[in-house]
């Protein structure tokens, strides 16, 4: 009578069995584990090392259920990132859209008002302000008998850019005056029968180019403005 192989002994067995059969002698394991299904299997027991090295794809991960990556979230505000290639240059950014440190506004671009002003004094009015221009000083104006009087003061507390081109209508292409810069409190005043001046003035309000004309008629004086300025004449 032959006795029983003990338990340790048919485990050592199938093992021996395995080992010199191979695949063969472990298919029906093979077997067995392919008909295990994933719901048999408890959750969150597999750790992510069980998984083949780059296995899992579009096909097995739900895209729509992935949250933000943590380093993505300045991408909201990237409406502008297509031109951010230029943005090592923009340490001058906020001075670009200005000329010798002016703002656009400052000059005349075919934006600037037009200027048209006609006055007309009777005989012995004494000097007033026609108007003054922006912030870069004040004209003046009055009328004797025979005479028109014009005058430009720097009435602020700065040197002021503004130039003024004086000529006799009599004597043509006879410059009597000319200055391209007024220290504060000075000015340039003529009393004559007609002149004419040629005044471009600028701050960092704007700029101006203006003809005045004045003349004695007879009766009175008759004075004319025009030009272009985006200073405001008041």
């Amino acid at each position: 009578m032959l006795n029983r192989p003990s338990p340790a002994m048919a485990v050592a067995m199938t093992a021996l069995v395995v080992a010199i059969g191979g695949t063969a002698a472990a298919d029906p394991f093979a077997q067995v584990a392919k008909a295990i299904k994933g719901t048999k299997i408890k959750k969150r027991s597999l750790p992510g090392n069980r998984i083949v090295a780059n296995g899992l794809g579009g096909a097995e991960i739900n895209e729509s259920k992935l949250g933000k990556v943590p380093a993505a979230a300045l991408a909201d505000n990237a409406t502008h990132a297509a031109t951010a290639d230029t943005a090592t240059h923009a340490t001058g950014a906020d001075d670009s859209a200005k000329l010798g440190g002016l703002a656009a506004g400052a000059f005349v671009q075919g934006g600037g008002n037009h200027i048209a002003i006609r006055r007309t004094l009777p005989a012995n009015t004494p000097k007033a302000k026609l108007f003054s221009l922006g912030d870069t000083g004040e004209i003046s104006y009055g009328c004797t008998s025979g005479f028109a009087i014009l005058q430009y003061v720097n009435s602020t507390a700065q040197q002021q850019d503004v130039s003024i081109s004086f000529i006799v209508p009599n004597a043509p292409h006879a410059t009597v005056d000319y200055s391209a810069q007024y220290g504060a409190g000075n000015g340039t005043i003529f009393e004559l029968g007609a002149q004419q001046w040629h005044v471009h003035a600028g701050s960092d309000s704007g700029q101006a180019t203006l003809d005045l004309t004045a003349s004695w008629n007879g009766t009175g004086c008759v004075f004319d403005v025009q030009g272009l300025s985006t200073l405001a004449l008041t």
